[in-house]
């Protein structure tokens, strides 16, 4: 708790990230090194936490045979190859895609987001090539995280019909139904969300009623926590691929997976009021908690590709040799216009 409260309270700085961390790493190494990892790329980074990444990925033997991305990472930081990187990554999305198949949203955004953090980490220990890798290996499961999350919405929305159409045929009220489900369509970032709209008088109707609005306020969340993931990943992510040492081929990825997510959001009808919350629950029980967090640092991010005018508009960036290349253009003509102005005085 008091580490929590620290991280709270100076989330700029990496200690409080690392300690939490080390409190953890034995019962959940997993999220440990995510939070060495939000070390290690915070704003004042604490020193040794890159060394405490490599001492858990090489202890990690049980966590390695239940989660391939344990093993892609370790690859990436200690002994990289190209070749065996792509085996590796292939079994690592064949693993996600059956987490997602099963539902389990937390497992497939923490791979997510270590991923992610380990790519921006790799390139200030001279691992370009490792954490363009990474970044590839992101795309390929952004893909088929937005794919399901586009499924599980509609699957959700059918289940609302579903209600409106039993609160329909019970008491004929369909007025607030209509209103509740606008409401959730629009994902509120509360926990507690409003209760299913049912007639007392028909209990079976209730009871069936209150299970199926548990199911969509579960499958809310493991959107909402997928969210998050991608979010962290557009916002991390941008500084990185908007490079000159990056191929332009990794931005082309980048955009078109804004693009895609930019869809997800509109889809969604999400908006980005919401109160800010802690950086350490992105490892904890509730990280859907910090949607509206990452949906306004999506938003507000200089280098982002990305505006926000009642719903998210894409608006691609120029890379940084692409504003030299601009500013030098300006320069030249400010010149040349500075001589046509000497040569008219004279």
């Amino acid at each position: 708790i008091f580490c929590r409260k620290s991280v709270k309270l100076d989330e700029e700085n990496g200690i409080a990230l690392n300690q939490l961390g080390l409190l953890i790493q034995d019962v959940s190494p997993s999220c440990a090194l995510l939070y060495f990892l939000l070390a290690d790329n915070a704003s004042l980074p604490f020193v040794g936490a890159y060394t405490n990444v490599i001492s858990l990925l090489k202890q990690q033997k049980d966590q390695k045979k239940e989660n391939p991305t344990i093993i892609v990472l370790e690859h990436c930081f200690t002994c990289f190859r190209q070749s065996y990187f792509e085996e590796l990554s292939t079994k690592c999305l064949e693993y996600l895609i059956l987490q997602l198949e099963t539902r389990h949203a937390f497992h497939v955004a923490l791979s997510i987001n270590i991923i992610i953090l380990a790519a921006t980490t790799l390139p200030k220990k001279g691992k370009e090539t490792e954490s363009q890798c990474l970044s590839k290996l992101f795309f390929r499961i952004s893909e088929i995280t937005i794919q399901n999350l586009q499924e599980w919405y509609a699957a959700e929305t059918g289940a609302a019909d579903l209600r409106r159409r039993r609160a329909s045929s019970s008491d004929g009220s369909v007025d607030e139904v209509e209103i509740e489900e606008k409401e959730e369509r629009r994902f509120s970032r509360s926990s507690s969300l409003e209760k299913d709209v049912v007639s007392e008088d028909e209990t079976t109707v209730e009871t069936g009623e209150s299970n199926l609005s548990n199911q969509n306020h579960e499958t809310q969340h493991r959107i909402q926590t997928l969210l998050v993931a991608l979010l962290h990943a557009a916002s991390s992510l941008a500084p990185h691929v908007y490079n000159d040492r990056v191929p332009s081929a990794l931005q082309c990825q980048y955009e078109d997976f804004c693009q895609q997510l930019i869809q997800l959001l509109n889809l969604l009808e999400l908006h980005l009021e919401g109160e800010s919350e802690s950086l350490w629950q992105l490892g904890g029980s509730t990280p859907w908690c910090l949607l509206p967090r990452f949906l306004q640092t999506f938003v507000q991010s200089s280098q982002t590709p990305v505006k926000f005018n009642e719903f998210f508009i894409y608006s691609p960036k120029n890379s940084v040799k692409e504003n030299k290349m601009k500013n030098m253009a300006k320069l030249w003509l400010a010149h040349d216009s500075e001589k046509v102005m000497k040569f008219l005085a004279y």
